[in-house]
This record gives C-alpha cells, structure tokens and sequence, in this order.
C-alpha cells in the first residue's frame, strides 16, 4: 500500500496542505517547527486513529479552528482508496474509506505549503517547493 496524496485542512500548524507524493522514496526537508513530522503523524493518524504520540485530538487541531480534516489517497494493487477523517476533539472518530477505482496515471502535481521541501525520483535534484 501507497500514500499517493495527502490533503490536511487545519492540522496542527498546517491550515491547508496538498501534498502529491511520488512512487518510491520522499525526502522531506525544512527548518525546524515548519510541519514535516505533521505530515506523518497525520498519515498515521488515519492508519490508527490516534496520535503516535500519545496526543489528544485537541492537540492535533490549528489552534483557533473547530476542527481539523486529513484526508489520503491510498494504492493498493489497482485499487485506489480515499480515505478521510475528521478530527474534532470531542470524539475519537475513525478514518472511512470514501471512493475507490483505478489508480490514477497522470503525472504527479506540484507540492504546495509553507517552509518545507519534499524530493523524490520525479522531483529533480533540487526537490520541489511547496
């Protein structure tokens, strides 16, 4: 199985990120306090329904939003699997499988964010930016 995208809507410092990942190795890259751990901890999140860290849902939204959403784009075979989540802090909810087809075979988007830079095989030397 493959995290292929990763959306996250006011999770932890992130207020809105789209990540495209590319087949193979990622190499993500910033200056401390900028969210590269974030993005695993919220891919794990939806894996296990809790924080690796032992943190509770509060401590995983934005602070001064309600709420915070991650959503991932998952291959497993030919089958392409979108998961979501939200996260409120009053319940512990469970990622649910929304839409699943065929793995889609167009090129990889451009990574967008604040601060960080993600590397991979399709990124060229430098990574992009995002």
């Amino acid at each position: 199985m493959s995290v292929d995208r990763l959306w996250l809507t006011d999770f932890r410092n992130h207020a809105s990120v789209d990540v495209v990942l590319d087949p193979g190795v990622t190499l993500v890259v910033g200056s401390n306090g900028q969210g590269k751990t974030n993005l695993i901890e919220a891919i794990a999140w939806l894996a296990r329904g809790s924080s690796f860290r032992g943190a509770p849902n509060e401590a995983l939204i934005r602070h001064g939003a309600d709420q915070a959403v991650v959503r991932a784009e998952v291959t497993e075979g030919e089958r392409t699997i979108l998961l979501e989540a939200e996260i409120t802090g009053r319940t512990q909810p469970h990622p649910r499988e929304l839409e699943s087809g065929p793995p889609d075979q167009g090129p990889a988007g451009p990574l967008q964010g604040d601060g960080l830079r993600a590397g991979g095989p399709r990124c060229g030397q430098g990574g992009s930016r995002w």
